[in-house]
């Protein structure tokens, strides 16, 4: 799971919208068909928990046309932004969106396009809702842009049908600018049959995807097609949208309904359908084929050649006839494993030989690798930040650009390290990245400035493994990660039995949100910033004080600002604290018969009145002896 899935993931809980999302699943399971999703998309609480999932993007500080982000409306009330919302949603009109470029590895660009704040809260309200619907309708083998699902889950699934299905023949097909060549009506209609069939929601949706478009040179461009990447909703329309092509494949042959049911059940409760397919290959003519999809790259595959070149063909010519998307001939084509290489996600896969051969035949199983373009792309970027460690103007600055590289090192290793040969891969590209930190980080001849000297001390947790490598080399004492200390990890398969939404296990907690979050949306003399991290602090301490530890009921709960509001003007989740209506008198209190008062009151010990003190210090109070 991605760290944006995880967080929204939480964020559902804090606004009670678990059992609704869960309900929505069930139903689109038994094929109950949507007709007032719109009213689902308006209530307060989907407002406020799209509110508190767009404001966690990086995006959200990025300005659109209008040159407005988060900072702009985060100071509204909850009643003013739902109002907002509800009053855009009457009669829908997008503002226009912001085209950018983004550079790519092999020198071209990305078009993106930045919608406006309140369309991109708008687009997560409608997310919220829709993708429940969505999730019980997509094919087990699409991983890209779902909840629970990762580029991991996805290499899983590839490594399992190449070692035990025996698939040793690849279909690649390339779409040819995919997002941007959605066909409007097509995706409308594909939404319609899987049963989102409110008219008013379905309206509301083709206007965004016709929003008007400001390329860089200032020109206005009215948009007839595709959805712009960049876009809140646009993900999960791309699902929906090649949702049709998993299905078509899956029904050539894993989902092909046979007269006879030759399905057993296992005793872990999965399908055995092994004797549907031998039955198969006995009396019918069928290709065995299976895809593994992730957004728009896909592979299909297959057992024999003959099968892979006419799967090949049937494949491009479905994409034109039934969703008008076009293949770029060039990087489309078949791979036998046992020949070359084929590229997915970053890594690249082929067959080898594993051992001897047993009675006459040879065993052979997939070997990953890290791709040569990913290669280049992470050796280029660890280069930068080297050199940016190099230029930091300060010793403090050079201590945050180390701490950049470490992250970036350890991110690319909980990517990659899923390849068989990501050791080998990461020591050759190692070499070159050690030569040039000594090249460039031992400034005038100071050679303790990077060395094998050092020490670590343990804030950074996530370093910690990396203590035992002997290529672990030290800036200024401060460990550098090795690249190369890296141990190949088995990918994982996805969980047949995990929960689509995950709820607050602390009845308590549950009860007590509930009611703060109700009086949330009355509240106009608090900002949404404020009500949102004052639910976020109440659920991380668990209900209880942070100054005794007490659970706390509703009635009794006071969000403290540690720096004072008139002076920080910050509502921000760090200037937050959750204690007891009693313990922010105290901590506010000047005159010495109140604190004394409330001191008889709550009978502190000395570990409690040191927090007391500390943020009555922060205040500007004195501290009490």
């Amino acid at each position: 799971m991605s760290e944006i899935e995880s967080k929204q993931e939480r964020n559902r809980k804090y606004y009670d919208r678990v059992e609704v999302y869960e309900k929505l699943y069930a139903k689109s399971v038994d094929n109950v068909k949507f007709k007032r999703l719109l009213d689902r998309v308006k209530q307060p609480d989907n407002i406020m928990l799209a509110y508190r999932n767009i404001k966690g993007n990086k995006g959200s500080n990025t300005p659109s046309a209008d040159g407005m982000t988060i900072n702009n409306i985060k100071k509204l009330s909850p009643n003013e932004i739902i109002l907002e919302v509800h009053r855009r949603l009457d009669w829908y009109k997008p503002e226009v969106t912001k085209r950018v470029y983004i550079p790519k590895p092999n020198g071209d660009k990305r078009p993106l396009g930045i919608p406006s704040i309140w369309d991109r809260l708008i687009q997560q309200a409608i997310l919220q809702v829709l993708e429940p619907i969505c999730e019980a309708k997509f094919n087990p083998h699409s991983y890209g842009f779902r909840p629970h699902r990762s580029a991991e889950n996805a290499m899983a699934d590839v490594a399992f049908k190449v070692n035990i299905q025996h698939y040793i023949y690849v279909v690649d097909v390339d779409i040819k600018s995919f997002f941007d060549e959605i066909d409007h009506n097509i995706l409308l209609k594909l939404m319609w049959n899987m049963g989102i069939q409110d008219k008013k929601l379905l309206s509301i949706v083709k206007e965004m995807l016709k929003a008007k478009i400001l390329h860089p040179d200032g020109t206005i461009e009215q948009a007839t097609k595709g959805s712009p990447q960049g876009g809140v909703l646009s993900p999960l329309l791309a699902n929906i949208y090649l949702n049709e092509l998993d299905w078509w494949v899956s029904s050539q042959w894993e989902t092909f309904k046979t007269r006879k049911d030759y399905t057993l059940k296992r005793a872990n409760g999965t399908l055995d359908q092994s004797g549907k397919y031998r039955a198969l290959r006995k009396s019918s003519n069928l290709k065995e084929m299976t895809i593994v999809r992730y957004a728009d790259d896909f592979k299909i595959f297959t057992n024999t050649k003959e099968s892979a070149e006419k799967i090949l063909i049937a494949v491009i010519k479905w994409l034109y006839e039934r969703l008008k998307l076009q293949v770029s001939p060039d990087k489309s084509g078949v791979t036998d494993l046992k020949k070359q290489s084929a590229e997915f996600l970053g890594f690249s896969f082929r067959i080898t030989k594993k051992g001897k051969a047993r009675n006459g035949k040879a065993r052979f199983i997939m070997r990953s690798d890290v791709s040569e373009k990913a290669q280049a792309t992470i050796k280029s970027k660890l280069a930068d930040q080297i050199k940016a460690i190099q230029r930091a103007s300060t010793s403090k600055r050079g201590m945050d650009e180390v701490l950049k590289y470490n992250s970036m090192v350890v991110g690319i290793h909980n990517y990659y390290h899923i390849a068989t040969n990501v050791n080998a891969n990461f020591q050759r590209m190692s070499l070159g990245l050690l030569r040039k930190m000594y090249n460039r980080l031992n400034r005038n001849n100071e050679r303790d400035n990077f060395s094998r000297k050092g020490q670590y001390d343990g804030k950074d947790v996530r370093i910690k493994r990396y203590m035992k490598s002997k290529s672990m080399r030290y800036y200024m004492g401060y460990p550098i990660v090795p690249l190369s200390y890296v141990q190949h990890k088995s990918p994982m398969m996805l969980k047949k039995d995990y929960r689509h939404f995950d709820t607050i296990e602390d009845v308590h907690v549950k009860v007590e949100v509930v009611k703060l979050r109700n009086n949330a949306h009355y509240n106009n003399r608090r900002s949404i910033e404020y009500m949102d991290n004052r639910i976020a602090r109440f659920i991380a301490q668990k209900g209880k004080c942070a100054v005794t530890g007490v659970l706390l009921y509703a009635d009794e709960v006071t969000c403290h600002h540690i720096i004072p509001y008139h002076i920080s003007n910050d509502d921000s989740y760090t200037n937050l604290v959750i204690v007891h209506e009693d313990i922010h008198r105290l901590i506010h209190a000047t005159q010495g018969a109140t604190i004394q008062r409330y001191l008889t009151k709550l009978k502190l010990n000395n570990k409690e009145l040191t927090h007391v003190n500390k943020y009555r210090k922060k205040v500007g109070n004195d501290e009490i002896r």
